[in-house]
């Protein structure tokens, strides 16, 4: 038996494989006050009560940059600042009493989409996750782009979108995140010109959702703001493309609810921005965006020389 850990920013999800078979067993809400101990509990204690077999294997994703030869994180966002320098091997070996496998979420997502998911069988592919921050990951020639310091392709969503544009968490400015994550959205879109009196500044919240739901109501300002977003994903996009050299481009996260309007529009901002002589991207939409970490670390788990 074998177990994954998705460590998402606001949710834990946790899985099981057996027989080759994953099993989404129940997700724990994440404590961003308590740190990655006391989280790794939380999942461990989910754990134990949906299966009391012993594991062979778990595989754990986290949003931040993961050095997977030796299974620690380098660098990671607020919410898991104190992950940086954990031990995770030996905290997997004293509560589990197994070995690990670790990668970025967003390396994870695409690995799960491109092995058993929308993007199955591609082998030039990138992914853009658009949810409360902006994730990317890329694999070229059948591998997961990884660099130096395994942080190559997992970083798009600081891609400078504007040189004097806001201050970024990264230390950057105009960062992706920075416009168009769904937690800054709101800002971005309620300092264009016309945004008072406009329908949508009478919403308790502003996301994607509200605008599209505002422009199909005839709100000139919300369809600016629609424009302004999918720019933004469009031109961070266009830079994977132009890096990575893939053929396909997989969409997922919270954002994608509303695939109907966004991915028309993303995709003819995008082809009209792209160097792409040899032909026409191909676009997918992740259809289970939820399983998508889980699938990932499954595969890893399977790819692992711990595994054998």
């Amino acid at each position: 038996m074998r177990a994954a850990f998705d460590l998402g920013g606001t949710n834990i999800k946790v899985g099981i494989v057996s027989d080759g078979v994953l099993l989404k067993i129940g997700s724990v809400e994440t404590d961003n006050e308590a740190g990655i101990l006391a989280n790794l509990n939380k999942a461990t204690g989910l754990l134990r009560d949906k299966c009391n077999e012993d594991m062979e294997l778990l595989g754990i994703a986290v949003p931040g940059i993961v050095d997977i030869e030796n299974r620690r994180i380098t660098s990671a966002n607020a919410k898991f600042a104190d992950a940086v320098g954990f031990d995770f091997q030996k905290w997997c070996l004293e509560e589990l009493g197994c070995p690990l496998v670790m990668d970025n979420d967003a390396n994870a997502a695409l690995i799960g989409e491109a092995s058993r998911g929308c993007a199955r069988g591609e082998d030039n592919v990138v992914m853009m996750i658009l949810g409360t921050g902006i994730g990317t990951a890329a694999i070229i020639n059948g591998r997961p782009i990884r660099g130096k310091h395994y942080q190559a392709g997992i970083l798009g969503g600081h891609f400078v979108a504007d040189i004097h544009g806001e201050a970024c968490t990264c230390g950057g400015r105009g960062c992706l995140e920075t416009m168009a994550g769904s937690r800054e959205l709101e800002r971005s879109v309620s300092r264009m010109e016309g945004y008072l009196g406009s329908r949508l500044s009478k919403c308790s919240q502003v996301g994607m959702k509200e605008i599209i739901e505002c422009m199909e109501e005839g709100d000139i300002f919300s369809k600016r703001a629609f424009e302004m977003a999918i720019e933004v994903y469009s031109a961070g996009i266009t830079n994977l493309v132009h890096a990575y050299d893939p053929e396909v481009i997989v969409l997922s996260g919270g954002v994608m609810k509303g695939r109907n309007k966004i991915l028309p529009a993303i995709q003819r901002s995008v082809e009209g921005r792209t160097w792409t002589p040899w032909g026409k991207l191909r676009f997918h939409v992740a259809d289970d965006p939820d399983s998508s970490v889980l699938l990932g670390l499954q595969t890893l788990m399977e790819e692992s020389k711990d595994g054998l």
